[in-house]
């Protein structure tokens, strides 16, 4: 014989008594079984017709004689397990079998249209593996009457439960549990059952909500290659597509290698992003998820895929995958400057029909709310921002422009949907609405029918010069397609428009605009705070200057181009976007030819030092007018310093801006340079230390000087606007005039 050692006496004994303990439980398993069959025999008549009695008595025979065998029954040996169903143990085919707590599975009722007499099969998955059609099942009818009847069965589950506590006082607290959790799966089913009759033909996948099954495999990944769904992607792909490159390239990894599970994760997630976009393309089918959630109401609209895995995860917690997916952390690297995570991940969606690449980079850079959506399911309103891209598309500076007249048409067709009948833009081109628009448009300004005043007037304004824009590209597409009715219809509108729409809109909304400016204050900077700034830019131009010599960091060479920003924007009393948007190409373009000599004779002694002194940079002003920069030594050379030093400190060689932001692609602002150094310098009013504020003081002092109509037009020209301008807009009051002289 064999030496056994300790460890096997060990072993074994606990084998024994693992055998003891699960014998033990079936004989309690048994014990209640036959409780319950015993009950039900006593008087069948009153429960059961004369056909289900004689059935039941049948099958009661054949169980009876088995457990009367169990009761003399040898030690049990473990068996390939084998499938019970009701008709063996002698059951009604209408009532369903539970089993106590301390058993492995829960059972769970069975809809009553299954077949009784066949076995209990693997549950079925809700995405059939032949057609994408058939993923959308939940709708059906049959769905229904089977919701009903397991409610139907939830509640005779509750009530034998109750009565079997009642009686069996040894299982009494397994009972109760076992009832509780059946009260709160009937009240769930019953409060907030599946959504399957949604109108919506586009749903999420979701899990499902019966509690104590375990469903292996249920949720399917679609395959990348043969776009079929599949319970097992990484054995399909294996097996069926080993051939297949990227395949092949994840497969030659060690099995249960994180280099391998990486990349098949990221061919299941690619193959389910290709069905997800087919879905979204045809607007019908089930999107797969990475992460299913019990909500049978989820939107798509709530969904996204990842920029970088491809994966579908919910907006609001795109920001936490971002942070775990190593693959996006590798993106958001190699990209320059902060991008908002939902503006990546909305660009990565596939471009709708009729739309560029551009215009839908530009839509989706906006904040992914539900006014983006509504600008994206709009085609009009795309087809405006297409006509707008086209016109001053090659302006970075005026992307932002575009985004903000999308978002204010966006506003108008949700506030539309609520307060009228009209659903999409193109409801808005027709006579027969007109009233309708004007009640939308005064809920989205905030009209105030008792003062007859806009709470936004600006944007009243805005959206009737959109609506016109809208109708235009509607004409365009009526003539190109020869749509007689569409081109009369578009007609008859800017016809009802012209006439009315001033009469509805724009006279009130001005007249608000007019009667907010009386009480306006006209702040007008005084010279000592003027003076004060001065010197203060001085002093901190020199100090950062040295320290970016001596030290080469972003952080300095920021400093330093805030600086000079400033003192070149009040220097010259220009708008803070003509000097904040100037390129390095622009400063490498600066006029350095000696003055001319016929001018030269006509300028005194100081002019001609002067213009030996400074440097001129023409840049592009409003309307496109070209305005001058007028640069002191100081300035050149902190700007030759700046450039040189670019590389060194973080600014990115894609950036085109002379006042660039290291790292990003943008510039720094000239007002919020202004405003924060407006304070340091200690002025006495320093909210009036801005641009536009500037401008206004200059053009007011300039009366003083009594300069003649030449002298006047060529002061502004050189503030880059027209001499009318100049004479109603920034001259202040008499009264103003006055007091600041």
């Amino acid at each position: 014989m064999e030496d056994k050692s300790p460890g096997t006496y060990k072993a074994t004994n606990a084998a024994l008594q693992r055998l003891r303990r699960r014998m033990e439980t079936l004989k309690k398993h048994h014990s209640t079984c036959e409780a319950r069959f015993e009950k039900e025999i006593i008087n069948p008549e009153a429960q059961m017709s004369d056909t289900e009695v004689a059935s039941t008595s049948e099958a009661a025979s054949t169980a009876g004689s088995k457990v009367h065998v169990l009761d003399d029954a040898p030690p049990l040996i473990r068996t390939d397990s084998i499938f019970l169903t009701k008709a063996m143990l002698g059951y009604k085919t209408d009532d369903s079998i539970t089993s106590i707590d301390n058993s492995e599975d829960d059972y769970v009722p069975r809809s009553s249209e299954e077949d009784d007499s066949a076995e209990f099969s693997e549950p079925k998955t809700r995405v059939d593996s032949s057609k994408h059609d058939d993923l959308v099942s939940e709708g059906d009818s049959s769905d229904k009457l089977a919701g009903v009847k397991r409610k139907k069965q939830y509640k005779k589950t509750i009530k034998r439960c109750r009565s079997s506590s009642e009686e069996n006082s040894s299982n009494g607290e397994s009972e109760l549990k076992r009832m509780k959790r059946y009260e709160n799966t009937y009240k769930r089913c019953t409060s907030s059952p599946k959504s399957n009759t949604s109108s919506e033909s586009l749903l999420v996948m979701n899990v499902s909500e019966v509690d104590g099954s375990k469903k292996y495999h249920q949720k399917k990944h679609f395959c990348l290659f043969c776009e079929q769904p599949q319970s097992k992607i990484a054995r399909h792909l294996e097996h069926k597509h080993g051939d297949e490159m990227e395949v092949a390239t994840a497969l030659q990894f060690a099995k249960k290698s994180k280099a391998r599970r990486l990349q098949l994760n990221l061919l299941r997630k690619k193959g389910n992003r290709a069905h997800n976009i087919q879905a979204l393309k045809e607007g019908k089918g089930v999107l797969v998820p990475c992460k299913q959630t019990s909500d049978d109401k989820s939107n798509h609209q709530d969904y996204q895929h990842c920029f970088a895995c491809h994966g579908l995860f919910k907006r609001k917690s795109m920001w936490r995958h971002v942070a775990r997916c190593t693959l996006a952390q590798n993106v958001r690297k190699e990209m320059p400057g902060k991008t908002r995570i939902q503006a990546l991940c909305a660009s990565a969606q596939p471009v709708a029909k009729g739309v560029s690449e551009k215009v839908w980079k530009l839509v989706s850079n906006m904040a992914q709310d539900d006014v983006a959506h509504a600008v994206k399911e709009d085609r009009y309103i795309l087809a405006l921002g297409e006509k707008m891209y086209n016109k001053k598309g090659e302006n970075p500076s005026q992307h932002q422009h575009i985004r903000q007249t999308l978002r204010e048409l966006g506003r108008l067709v949700i506030k539309g949907r609520k307060v009228t009948p009209l659903k999409k833009m193109k409801d808005y081109i027709n006579p027969q609405h007109f009233h309708h628009i004007i009640k939308a448009v005064k809920e989205v300004t905030g009209f105030d029918e008792k003062t007859n005043k806009f709470e936004k007037a600006t944007l009243a304004t805005k959206l009737g010069q959109s609506i016109q824009k809208i109708a235009d590209v509607m004409e365009g597409e009526a003539l190109i397609t020869q749509n007689e009715e569409k081109f009369k219809l578009v007609r008859d509108f800017q016809g009802i428009y012209r006439l009315r729409w001033n009469e509805m809109i724009s006279s009130a909304a001005y007249r608000t605009l007019e009667q907010r400016k009386w009480n306006a204050p006209q702040l007008i900077p005084l010279a000592d705070d003027v003076k004060k700034m001065h010197m203060y830019l001085d002093e901190k131009q020199k100090q950062y200057y040295n320290q970016l010599c001596d030290e080469k960091t972003s952080r300095k060479w920021c400093n330093l181009a805030k600086v000079i920003l400033a003192q070149i924007i009040i220097f010259n009393r220009k708008r803070e976007g003509e000097v904040s948007k100037m390129s390095v190409a622009t400063f490498h373009s600066r006029d350095k030819s000696p003055l001319n000599k016929d001018v030269a004779v006509a300028l005194t002694e100081v002019e001609r030092l002067l213009c030996a002194h400074f440097e001129r940079i023409e840049t592009c002003g409003k309307r496109g007018r070209k305005v001058p920069v007028i640069l002191t030594p100081v300035m050149v050379e902190s700007l030759e310093l700046l450039i040189k030093e670019r590389c060194s400190c973080g600014v990115s060689e894609g950036n085109i801006y002379l006042f660039a932001r290291p790292g990003y692609d943008t510039h720094f602002r000239g007002n919020d340079c202004i405003r924060v150094y407006a304070k340091q310098c200690g002025a006495k009013l320093p909210e009036a230390l801005s641009s536009t504020k500037l401008r206004k003081q200059v053009a007011t002092l300039s009366r003083v000087l009594n300069l003649n109509d030449t002298e006047q037009d060529q002061f502004a020209d050189f503030l880059g606007h027209d001499i009318r301008i100049h004479r109603k807009f920034y001259r202040l009051p008499e009264g103003t005039l006055q007091l600041a002289k």
